[in-house]
């Protein structure tokens, strides 16, 4: 039986880089394999939200009773996971395992089988070995989750002051970084990859962290910014959000290794780009911020939260109102962190494995973004030169951009990621533009992920626009308030009128839940900022009627379709209002229907929002009543609120607000209109 531990029954691979700290000449096992796949699938369940209570069940009745998730939504390639790099690492240790048990049948099963005394011997060892192994992997994984629970558990300061250090040396063997502690300066502690060096002071009584400095080998000093953001998470004991910075740090460096390329480089040439285009859109308009986060192409920032360079591309009217803008500009322009941005939609840019060869542009470079007095004959050569579209642009002039072609520049397996915080609601249509504009759909389901296939329990874009109004958001509690019988009732201040509002869609709309966007260059990144600011004007449009504060637990009924009678303004009870919802392939359209309630007649709205500037354009349709079509766009695309637009149409129609007939200042001042901003709000 000795034929068994012969050294051919395994197969020797060295453990890629970024991946565990063991021994890199250690021979795999298939229970090792095994193993492997298994932490591969746990961690995309984890990262697609996937537990056993979120798990699709065939039995549709309980289904229907069970709340809801948006899981389905993110299953596909610009979900929250590298389905290309899950699918190219499960199918690797899929063929590892299969070499090894080749192997084994073309050597020791054969030899056994020359021997019959050896057979029967074998086949029991075999099966005894098996039941040792899975014995003692149990153990080691259960040993490892009481470890990782005990170091989540214990409060940093108070129970065992260290804690914090050993979470961290535990996050570093995860990443595949070496962590030494050195008994000559006790107070500091040092992460260490190939390119860079992450070194934690600490009080060496107290253990509290003082301070985290970050180098990069090719680099002369350090990187504030970097070292303020790790330091500010680790004092405050965020070790998720280290977790994840570090995380990034060291996808960089072990990529390096693999294929020789400075991605810390090729990112920060992107952090360049996103600050020259801001302080050209800046001074183009003149400092107006907001109209450079909701039409150009959006605010630059750097190590907010995240490592890297980052863009606030949009925001709720709201919020634009609400800031004082003149000393944000100005700290921002400067690089100074502000707490406003947390409650912007930003992506993030970093870097990720990808199925495809991109190249990228030499370690001494700046900039993708091509500079005015740059001499373009020089270049083409290595680069191909390309021009954006200027058109809703709010630079006078068109950017050009280099593109790497040349054979000598650095090229690998890997693509820029924009990371999406908050993630995003977008229809199948907007997807699939998202991935043709990232020229990826060839290789994924955009439209139906292969999970969906097997039993489609992705919710409609409905559903997930007002998941957060249901209390107890089951799929029969969501179409159930989705349909044309129930009523979301609001009273807005200084109006007489009961709005009541229905959706009255017969289908509803496909939907994909959006966390990251992989890119191959900067110049995609204003087309994808277009994109989903369309979805979210249509989504927080939509949200304006249907939501928590307008939702009702039980039907409200109405004596008919509508029902608008001036007579009940003559009581003390205001009047109801009845007002229809429909879309048409969202983002696009929006339809409103409401009641004349001056002679029973109806008006119809169609709120058209244009793809090119992401606003909403409004065309009244009504026979018997005048209303102007610029200054109804006017209200709504300063408030973005169909209530509030509608309470100005009664309010006209009633003589409590006149209507003008005429536009009174172009849309783009409106925001500066005190007068109009009264009338509104």
């Amino acid at each position: 039986t000795k034929i068994w531990f012969n050294s051919n029954t395994t197969m020797a691979e060295p453990t890629t880089a970024g991946g565990s700290a063991s021994d890199p000449n250690a021979t795999r096992t298939v229970h090792a394999y095994i193993s492997d796949l298994q932490d591969l699938i746990k961690t995309a369940q984890e990262d697609w939200g996937l537990t056993a209570e979120t798990q699709f069940s065939s039995d549709q009745a309980l289904a229907k009773s069970t709340k809801v998730t948006d899981s389905a939504n993110a299953i596909h390639p610009l979900g929250p996971v590298n389905v290309g790099r899950l699918a190219s690492e499960f199918k690797q240790k899929i063929d590892a395992v299969r070499n090894i048990l080749k192997t084994f049948q073309e050597t020791t099963l054969n030899q056994a089988s020359l021997e019959s005394n050896l057979d029967s011997s074998l086949r029991k060892l075999l099966q005894n070995e098996s039941k040792n192994l899975r014995a003692v992997s149990e153990v080691q994984e259960s040993i490892k989750a009481c470890k990782a629970l005990a170091l989540n558990a214990t409060q940093y300061g108070v129970a065992c002051p260290d804690m914090i250090l050993k979470q961290i040396e535990r996050v570093a063997d995860d990443l595949g970084l070496k962590y030494t502690s050195d008994e000559e300066t006790p107070s500091t502690s040092t992460l260490a990859g190939h390119l860079i060096v992450i070194d934690i002071d600490f009080d060496p009584k107290t253990y509290a962290i003082t301070h985290v400095r970050f180098t990069r080998a090719s680099d002369k000093g350090e990187e504030n910014q970097v070292n303020s953001l790790l330091t500010s998470q680790l004092r405050s004991k965020d070790l998720k959000s280290f977790k994840t910075n570090l995380s990034a740090l060291a996808k960089m460096d072990a990529l390096y290794k693999i294929h020789s390329v400075d991605f810390y480089s090729a990112v920060k040439c992107i952090a360049n780009d996103i600050r020259s285009i801001y302080e050209k859109e800046h001074a183009a308009c003149m400092g107006n911020t907001p109209r450079i986060l909701l039409d150009g192409h959006g605010i630059a920032l750097s190590n907010v939260d995240r490592v890297g360079p980052s863009i606030a591309y949009w925001t709720t009217k709201y919020n634009i109102l609400d800031i004082d803008w003149a000393p944000f500009a100005e700290a921002n322009l400067k690089g100074v962190d502000h707490d406003i941005l947390r409650s912007f939609h930003r992506l993030w840019v970093n870097i990720e494995e990808s199925q495809s060869v991109n190249k990228f542009l030499p370690s001494d470079s700046s900039h993708y973004l091509l500079e005015d007095d740059a001499n373009e004959d020089a270049l083409k050569e290595q680069y191909d030169i390309t021009t954006s579209d200027i058109t809703f642009s709010i630079l006078p002039t068109p950017l050009k951009f280099i593109h790497p072609k040349a054979s000598s520049l650095p090229s690998a397996r890997v693509h820029f990621v924009a990371v999406l915080e908050p993630p995003v609601y977008v229809s199948d249509s907007v997807a699939r533009a998202l991935g043709n504009l990232a020229a990826i759909t060839s290789r994924g389901f955009i439209v139906t992920s292969a999970y969906e296939k097997r039993d489609n329990r992705g919710l409609a874009l409905e559903h997930l626009l007002i998941q957060d109004a249901v209390p107890e958001p089951t799929l029969t509690a969501l179409n159930k308030a989705l349909s044309p019988e129930t009523r979301w009732e609001m009273l807005l201040e200084d109006s007489t009128y009961v709005q009541v509002y229905s959706f009255e869609n017969l289908f509803l709309t496909s939907a994909k839940k959006i966390q990251r966007i992989p890119f191959t260059h900067p110049d995609q990144l204003y087309g994808f900022t277009k994109l989903l600011r369309q979805q979210l004007v249509f989504n927080t449009l939509f949200q304006s009627c249907f939501n928590a504060n307008s939702y009702r637990s039980t039907l409200s009924t109405m004596h008919s379709c509508f029902e608008a009678s001036l007579a009940e303004a003559l009581y003390s009870v205001p009047a109801r209002v009845h007002v229809k919802v429909e879309t048409q392939e969202p983002p696009n359209r929006i339809f409103v229907t409401l009641p004349n309630i001056s002679n029973g007649s109806f008006i119809t709205l169609q709120i058209q929002i244009a793809p090119e500037d992401a606003q909403p354009y409004v065309m009244c349709h009504a026979d018997d009543v005048q209303l102007d079509h610029a200054r109804l766009t006017r209200i709504l695309q300063a408030c973005q609120n169909i209530p509030m637009l509608v309470r100005c149409i009664l309010n006209a129609l009633t003589g409590t607000i006149p209507m003008v007939t005429e536009s009174e200042a172009p849309i783009d001042v409106i925001m500066a209109d005190p007068v109009e901003l009264n009338f509104v709000l």
